[in-house]
Protein backbone atom coordinates (compact mmCIF):
# COMPACT_ATOMS: atom_id res chain seq x y z
CA UNK A 1 0.00 0.00 0.00
CA UNK A 2 3.00 1.87 1.16
CA UNK A 3 4.51 1.67 -2.43
CA UNK A 4 1.10 2.73 -4.41
CA UNK A 5 0.80 6.14 -2.19
CA UNK A 6 4.14 7.05 -3.72
CA UNK A 7 3.58 5.61 -7.63
CA UNK A 8 0.06 7.78 -8.17
CA UNK A 9 1.03 11.09 -7.84
CA UNK A 10 4.16 10.45 -9.48
CA UNK A 11 2.71 8.84 -12.67
CA UNK A 12 0.02 11.53 -12.30
CA UNK A 13 2.81 14.05 -12.47
CA UNK A 14 4.04 12.10 -15.69
CA UNK A 15 0.64 11.87 -17.22
CA UNK A 16 0.41 16.04 -17.12
CA UNK A 17 4.33 16.19 -18.00
CA UNK A 18 4.04 13.92 -21.01
CA UNK A 19 0.10 15.71 -21.94
CA UNK A 20 1.85 18.98 -22.08
CA UNK A 21 5.28 18.26 -24.10
CA UNK A 22 3.28 16.40 -26.57
CA UNK A 23 0.37 19.36 -26.99
CA UNK A 24 -2.22 17.31 -26.88
CA UNK A 25 -1.10 16.06 -30.53
CA UNK A 26 -0.50 19.38 -31.70
CA UNK A 27 3.08 20.89 -31.90
CA UNK A 28 2.74 24.89 -31.39
CA UNK A 29 5.43 26.89 -32.21
CA UNK A 30 5.64 31.12 -31.30
CA UNK A 31 5.36 31.73 -34.92
CA UNK A 32 2.65 29.55 -35.88
CA UNK A 33 0.28 32.43 -37.03
CA UNK A 34 2.99 34.73 -38.95
CA UNK A 35 4.66 34.18 -42.60
CA UNK A 36 8.30 33.69 -42.73
CA UNK A 37 10.78 35.54 -44.80
CA UNK A 38 14.35 33.91 -45.01
CA UNK A 39 17.04 36.26 -45.84
CA UNK A 40 20.15 34.14 -47.18
CA UNK A 41 23.10 36.52 -47.55
CA UNK A 42 26.52 35.55 -48.44
CA UNK A 43 28.60 38.12 -46.01
CA UNK A 44 29.91 37.37 -42.49
CA UNK A 45 29.56 41.59 -41.72
CA UNK A 46 27.27 44.40 -42.12
CA UNK A 47 30.24 46.01 -44.08
CA UNK A 48 29.33 44.65 -47.47
CA UNK A 49 26.57 46.60 -49.65
CA UNK A 50 24.27 43.53 -49.74
CA UNK A 51 24.39 43.13 -46.29
CA UNK A 52 23.66 46.88 -46.09
CA UNK A 53 20.77 46.63 -48.03
CA UNK A 54 19.03 43.37 -46.36
CA UNK A 55 19.36 45.51 -42.96
CA UNK A 56 17.49 48.55 -44.92
CA UNK A 57 15.07 45.62 -46.49
CA UNK A 58 14.29 44.12 -43.01
CA UNK A 59 13.05 47.43 -41.71
CA UNK A 60 10.57 47.71 -44.80
CA UNK A 61 9.05 44.40 -44.43
CA UNK A 62 5.81 44.55 -41.79
CA UNK A 63 7.25 43.13 -38.67
CA UNK A 64 3.27 42.52 -37.23
CA UNK A 65 2.58 39.29 -39.40
CA UNK A 66 5.86 38.23 -40.70
CA UNK A 67 9.37 37.10 -38.80
CA UNK A 68 12.20 37.48 -40.81
CA UNK A 69 14.94 35.15 -40.58
CA UNK A 70 18.09 36.98 -41.35
CA UNK A 71 21.09 34.69 -41.94
CA UNK A 72 25.02 35.28 -43.22
CA UNK A 73 27.00 32.67 -44.51
CA UNK A 74 30.31 34.17 -44.35
CA UNK A 75 31.45 33.40 -47.88
CA UNK A 76 31.06 29.82 -47.11
CA UNK A 77 29.09 28.27 -49.63
CA UNK A 78 28.30 24.79 -47.38
CA UNK A 79 27.16 27.03 -44.78
CA UNK A 80 24.49 28.66 -46.92
CA UNK A 81 23.42 25.56 -48.02
CA UNK A 82 22.94 24.45 -44.87
CA UNK A 83 20.88 27.68 -44.02
CA UNK A 84 18.79 27.02 -46.72
CA UNK A 85 17.93 23.70 -45.59
CA UNK A 86 17.26 24.74 -42.36
CA UNK A 87 14.85 27.23 -43.23
CA UNK A 88 12.70 24.75 -45.70
CA UNK A 89 12.87 22.69 -42.59
CA UNK A 90 11.35 25.45 -40.85
CA UNK A 91 8.39 26.30 -43.78
CA UNK A 92 10.06 29.45 -44.47
CA UNK A 93 7.42 31.12 -46.86
CA UNK A 94 9.93 32.97 -48.86
CA UNK A 95 13.48 33.12 -49.30
CA UNK A 96 15.76 36.52 -50.60
CA UNK A 97 18.73 35.28 -51.39
CA UNK A 98 22.06 36.55 -52.79
CA UNK A 99 24.37 33.12 -53.16
CA UNK A 100 27.58 33.24 -51.95
CA UNK A 101 29.66 31.67 -55.30
CA UNK A 102 27.01 33.72 -57.52
CA UNK A 103 26.07 30.36 -58.55
CA UNK A 104 22.54 28.37 -57.67
CA UNK A 105 23.24 24.93 -56.08
CA UNK A 106 21.59 22.95 -58.20
CA UNK A 107 20.16 20.35 -55.32
CA UNK A 108 18.97 23.40 -52.65
CA UNK A 109 17.41 24.82 -55.93
CA UNK A 110 15.56 21.40 -55.87
CA UNK A 111 14.59 21.39 -53.07
CA UNK A 112 13.31 24.96 -52.59
CA UNK A 113 10.93 24.24 -56.12
CA UNK A 114 9.92 21.26 -54.79
CA UNK A 115 8.65 22.44 -50.95
CA UNK A 116 7.25 25.44 -52.86
CA UNK A 117 8.92 28.47 -51.81
CA UNK A 118 9.38 31.10 -54.15
CA UNK A 119 12.92 32.99 -53.98
CA UNK A 120 13.42 36.42 -54.65
CA UNK A 121 17.16 37.53 -55.93
CA UNK A 122 19.14 39.96 -54.81
CA UNK A 123 20.40 42.21 -57.70
CA UNK A 124 23.86 42.55 -56.28
CA UNK A 125 25.12 45.41 -58.88
CA UNK A 126 21.70 47.52 -57.72
CA UNK A 127 22.45 47.08 -54.43
CA UNK A 128 25.80 48.08 -54.34
CA UNK A 129 25.10 50.87 -56.48
CA UNK A 130 21.54 52.22 -54.52
CA UNK A 131 20.96 49.86 -51.58
CA UNK A 132 17.33 51.87 -50.64
CA UNK A 133 15.95 51.39 -54.31
CA UNK A 134 16.92 47.79 -54.54
CA UNK A 135 15.37 47.70 -50.99
CA UNK A 136 12.58 49.02 -51.74
CA UNK A 137 12.39 46.72 -55.21
CA UNK A 138 12.47 43.16 -53.23
CA UNK A 139 10.32 44.92 -50.55
CA UNK A 140 7.38 45.42 -53.02
CA UNK A 141 7.98 41.96 -54.27
CA UNK A 142 8.05 40.33 -50.83
CA UNK A 143 4.74 42.22 -49.82
CA UNK A 144 3.21 40.89 -53.23
CA UNK A 145 4.17 37.35 -52.25
CA UNK A 146 3.04 37.67 -49.09
CA UNK A 147 -0.28 38.45 -50.85
CA UNK A 148 -0.74 36.46 -52.74
CA UNK A 149 -0.39 33.62 -49.74
CA UNK A 150 -3.23 34.96 -47.74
Amino acid sequence: MRKLKFFVPYMTILIIFCAALSGCGRKVTSIEYRKIVGMALPGSDDDSAVTQMARILETKISKDDVWVDFELAGEVSEAQIFQLRNMIANNTDIIVISYVDGVQEDDVTVSLRAANIPVVLIDVAAAEKDPEQEAERLAQEVSRLLLEMK
